[in-house]
C-alpha cells in the first residue's frame, strides 16, 4: 500500500514539474519572439542612411583600391551605422543580396548601400583607437572608447577561397561558437568558418596582403551592424540556457518516472505470486502415509533408499 502511495505522490509532482516547465518556455519563447522580431523595415534603414551634402561629398571622394582606409569619409559611415535599427526578419529578408563580382566590378554603385551577405567567418578582431596599438586609428566621429570587431569573412558559395570579404562589424559577432585559436593580439580564429547572415553596408573596395601569399588582393570592404546565423536560429533558441536546463531536468524526472514505475511493477508481481509447493501425483499422494513433522513423503524414501544402497556397498 505504501508503495502505491509513494506512486501517486510521485505522478502529481511529475505533473506539477511538467505543467511548470512548459510555462516557462512558453513564455521563454514569447519573449524570444518579442525581443528577436523587431519592427524595423528596409525604408526605416534607407532613411536613417540619407546624408547631408558635405557627408555625400566625402563619400564620392572615396578611391577603391588602395590600402587606405582610415578616414574621414569611413568613421563618417561606420557612426551612421551603429545607429541602424534592428531590423525584423522580413525587412532582413528584403535586403539587396549582390553577387561578390558585382561589388568588385561596381563598387560606385554600392557605395553607401545596406545589402545582405552570407559568409562563413575565419577571423575575428576586437579593435579600438587603443588596442591593439591603435589599429582602428581615431576620428572624433568614432571615441576611442568605441569599438568594433574586423571580420575576414568569406562569401558561402563553392568558390569561397576566390571570394574574401572584410567587415567592420559595429556589434560583437554571435553564433560562432568557441575559436580554435586566439592569437596574441587577441584575433579569434575559425578554421571551419562558421556561416553567418550579415546586414551591412557597403563602403569601399580596397587593398591588402594575404596572409598567407603576401600578395596584395582586393577586398571588399563593409560595415555590418546586424546578423543571425545562417539557417540554425531555432537551433539557437533550444541551446538558450535558460530552455536547454529545464528540458534536461524535464528528461531526467522523465527516466526516473519510468524505472519507478518499473520498479512498483516487479514489486507486485512479487506479491502476488504464488508460494512454491512441490507437485505430487495425486494417486501417489493417496498411497503414501502422512508425512510426519512436516517432511515430504516422497523426498523421505528417496533419503532412504539411498541409505540402502550406500549400506549394499559396504
Amino acid at each position: 500500500m505504501s508503495t502505491v502511495r509513494t506512486l501517486c505522490r510521485f505522478r502529481i509532482s511529475l505533473r506539477s514539474v511538467l505543467i511548470a516547465a512548459a510555462l516557462i518556455a512558453g513564455s521563454l519563447q514569447q519573449s524570444a519572439i518579442a525581443f528577436e522580431a523587431p519592427s524595423a523595415g528596409i525604408e526605416e534603414v534607407e532613411t536613417a542612411l540619407k546624408l547631408s551634402d558635405a557627408e555625400t561629398q566625402a563619400l564620392a571622394a572615396v578611391t577603391d583600391r588602395v590600402s587606405q582606409w582610415k578616414e574621414p569619409a569611413f568613421y563618417m559611415l561606420l557612426d551612421r551605422v551603429s545607429k541602424l535599427p534592428r531590423l525584423s526578419q522580413q525587412g532582413f529578408a528584403d535586403l539587396d543580396q549582390p553577387a561578390y563580382r558585382s561589388l568588385l566590378t561596381q563598387p560606385q554603385k554600392y557605395r553607401g548601400c545596406p545589402v545582405r551577405l552570407k559568409v562563413h567567418v575565419f577571423r575575428v578582431l576586437k579593435m579600438s583607437s587603443q588596442e591593439p596599438k591603435g589599429a582602428l586609428g581615431y576620428s572624433p566621429l568614432w571615441p576611442k572608447e568605441k569599438v568594433v570587431w574586423r571580420m575576414f569573412c568569406a562569401t558561402a558559395t563553392d568558390q569561397y577561397e576566390q571570394q574574401p570579404i572584410v567587415v567592420f562589424a559595429t556589434f560583437e559577432p554571435g553564433g560562432l561558437g568557441k575559436p580554435d585559436k586566439i592569437t596574441i593580439d587577441g584575433e579569434q580564429q575559425y578554421p571551419l568558418g562558421p556561416q553567418l547572415e550579415l546586414a551591412a553596408v557597403f563602403y569601399k573596395i580596397y587593398q591588402d596582403k594575404e596572409k598567407t601569399s603576401g600578395k596584395l588582393r582586393d577586398y571588399p570592404l563593409l560595415l555590418g551592424w546586424q546578423s543571425q546565423s545562417a539557417g540554425h536560429r531555432a537551433t539557437e533558441f533550444w541551446l538558450h540556457p535558460a530552455v536547454l536546463y529545464p528540458s534536461i531536468a524535464i528528461g531526467a524526472v522523465a527516466i526516473g518516472y519510468y524505472f519507478l514505475r518499473r520498479h512498483v511493477r516487479d514489486l507486485r508481481r512479487k506479491n502476488t505470486r504464488p508460494k512454491y509447493r512441490p507437485k505430487q501425483d495425486a494417486e501417489t499422494t493417496a498411497q503414501q502415509p502422512a508425512a510426519s513433522n512436516g517432511v515430504d513423503p516422497l523426498l523421505k524414501e528417496a533419503a532412504e533408499q539411498y541409505k540402502e544402497s550406500q549400506q549394499s556397498d559396504d
